[in-house]
């Protein structure tokens, strides 16, 4: 279907397709429409959430029963969907469904925020009635809290599919990328600290490198020798071309000029995502996720105090909760079992 065409004849074959009535009114709105509704809502984001909220969308079409392309076999842009037939009853259905699946709260408000967001949207355009849009806002989120600390335990393999991304992308963006995501896998510092890292600390002998940690403290932080490989590699190109002084992590235009300016934490948290969707990994790894990774494998392999000392914490703990041994002796138990 193009812009101009209208979700009318669609509907038909989306409610012929789910159990939960879908209404449509008015019915001439069109696909264009719908696709700038969805885009004013992504302007209102910040650059570092639309990409989040644009893999969000995609599962939302799923978990929503919408038609991945029209009768004729046309794929949809995610913008394209047609949200603006959304019904409180079918989004509920939904909600419910994410509770069995035993979703934490934020999980399931962050979906909602982006139904609610899309449907303001609508209604703004004239696309949703004012009593569909009502009934869609008063939809509150249900399940439970995450007590286990923020991010997730990433895989080698997964991983190194983030870097072989990165190697296989001839330009130079490619060199930087898999640099930055081998220091954050093995160093574990923050987004915000990483982008924080002048080239002239970084001391590949000695596989360490200075920074500006929290609280204005100055840090000497060890990184693994995968960190070091991509790292010299990454400098010495970046040296010959902006000299040895200035941000590690270098901003790059287009066109492959390398800036003496340095990338923002926003910044690096978009491009970790992109490589993500470029690595067609199952989910999107976050610069956090590098970190919890880390803290999780020192715990298990030394202890807490390691991690701790790895990790920079002022407080034990703050390291305890990426402790994960008790419920792995638990599985490990029940493996046993008959």
């Amino acid at each position: 279907m193009k812009r101009g065409d209208t979700w009318a004849t669609e509907i038909m074959h989306i409610q012929s397709a789910t159990s939960n009535e879908m209404v449509s009114h008015p019915a001439d709105v069109t696909i264009g429409q719908v696709e700038e509704a969805c885009k004013a809502f992504m302007r209102s984001l910040q650059p570092s959430s639309k990409l989040t909220v644009r893999f969000i969308m995609k599962q939302l079409a799923d978990d929503l029963g919408f038609p991945v392309g029209d009768s004729q076999g046309n794929p949809f842009k995610v913008e394209q969907l047609p949200w603006h037939v959304l019904t409180s009853d079918k989004v509920t259905a939904v909600v419910d469904q994410w509770k069995e699946k035993e979703l934490t709260k934020q999980t399931t408000s962050l979906r909602l925020y982006v139904i609610k967001g899309i449907a303001r949207a609508c209604f703004m355009r004239h696309l949703m009635s004012a009593h569909q849009y009502m009934m869609l806002k008063e939809i509150k989120a249900s399940g439970g809290t995450n007590l286990i600390g923020r991010g997730r335990e990433i895989r080698n393999d997964l991983r190194d599919a983030l870097l072989k991304n990165c190697m296989d992308d001839e330009r130079i963006q490619g060199l930087r990328d898999a640099a930055m995501i081998a220091l954050l896998f093995g160093s574990g510092i923050r987004r915000a600290e990483a982008t924080s890292v002048q080239a002239e600390t970084v001391d590949l002998v000695e596989a360490e490198f200075r920074i500006k940690a929290k609280g204005a403290n100055v840090s000497l932080v060890p990184m693994s020798p995968l960190a070091v490989q991509h790292m010299a590699a990454w400098l010495e190109v970046r040296n010959k071309l902006v000299g040895p002084r200035g941000p590690l992590f270098s901003r790059i235009l287009k066109g492959g000029k390398v800036l003496k300016s340095g990338i923002k934490p926003d910044s690096l948290y978009r491009l970790m995502m992109e490589r993500s969707l470029k690595a067609d990994l199952p989910y999107l790894v976050r610069p956090h996720d590098a970190r919890r990774t880390m803290a999780t494998r020192i715990i298990k392999e030394e202890g807490e105090l390691a991690a701790q000392a790895a990790l920079r914490h002022k407080n034990l703990s703050t390291t305890q909760i990426y402790d994960m041994r008790k419920r792995e002796k638990v599985k490990e138990i029940l493996r046993s079992f008959d």
